[in-house]
């Protein structure tokens, strides 16, 4: 079983349809920020070492 997360900037638009075609999304974090951020609610689990393995 695979858990995708996207993670994007987006600008505040009612549908993704209404994001220009010229928008740049900025950064929103550091990766290690991000991903401590995502683990915290699997904080228990066992398989927690595989969330951001490459």
């Amino acid at each position: 079983m695979s858990w995708d997360i996207y993670i994007r900037d987006f600008p505040d638009v009612a549908s993704i349809s209404d994001v220009p075609d010229d928008f740049k999304p900025q950064p929103i974090g550091k990766r290690d920020d991000l991903l401590r951020t995502i683990r915290k609610p699997f904080h228990s689990r066992t398989n927690r070492t595989t969330i951001g393995s490459s």
